[in-house]
């Protein structure tokens, strides 16, 4: 599913250009996908969330399903359905530069720098399912949040430098080990702005493309019913 028609075109342009291989050489020829088609954009913002929701909640009936494209507040409303077809317990793995933690951004409560926040608030995600990968940048508020919310983990992008990716990865899994199921969350910031320049906010000193590779698959192999969005 794509969140905008820009995105979604340059998204199709390049997949036939992608060897139907994975790099360790394993033979992709007999996957099925299924494209649910583009998510319209609205200026009704009440009607537009109920429609990613309603759409997002039709493709996760499959055990696996792949959100890209858009602003990522939109994490907000695939979790929520996501949630919404999980039977017991769920986490979230936040994959970001930023915590996204604030409770209100520029006076609204719905921009991307909320999304962790209004995730926390939905019925069945608790800061002790979440964990974040990646970060590093932080707004006094979040700061403050996480010092009354200990049990969220946080990783940052000096842990997977310093410590290593399959230290981090191990954490992660030992985080959640008893959710019934994960999603993962990737907002392309996560990357330091040299492989991704073309991000709203870029912050340098984020992950490299080998090591959220090798995060994603040291996570997949841990833990397996998860649901993967990537981010704007």
């Amino acid at each position: 599913m794509k969140a905008t028609g820009h995105e979604a075109t340059k998204i199709r342009e390049v997949t036939p250009h992608i060897a139907p291989a994975t790099e360790e050489g394993h033979r992709l020829a007999g996957l099925r996908i299924r494209d649910y088609g583009d998510v319209a954009i609205d200026l009704n913002w009440e009607r537009y969330f109920g429609t990613v929701q309603a759409q997002a909640t039709q493709a996760l009936q499959h055990p696996l399903a792949v959100f890209l494209g858009g602003n990522h507040s939109v994490a907000v409303l695939l979790i929520e359905a996501f949630n919404e077809r999980i039977t017991g317990q769920s986490g979230v793995i936040h994959i970001d530069a930023h915590l996204d933690l604030v409770d209100t951004f520029q006076g609204h409560r719905w921009p991307p720098a909320c999304t962790a926040r209004r995730v926390l608030e939905q019925s069945n995600v608790y800061p002790k399912h979440l964990t974040f990968i990646g970060i590093h940048s932080f707004m006094d508020e979040e700061l403050t949040f996480l010092e009354t919310h200990s049990e969220i983990g946080v990783h940052l992008a000096h842990d997977v430098a310093c410590l290593g990716v399959v230290a981090v990865a191990k954490d992660v899994h030992m985080q959640l080990q008893d959710m019934d199921a994960a999603y993962v969350t990737l907002d392309i910031d996560a990357l330091d702005l040299a492989y991704a320049p073309g991000t709203g906010t870029p912050e340098a000193g984020g992950l490299s493309t080998r090591e959220l590779l090798e995060l994603l698959w040291g996570i997949f192999a841990e833990i397996h019913n998860i649901c993967y969005y990537v981010g704007e």
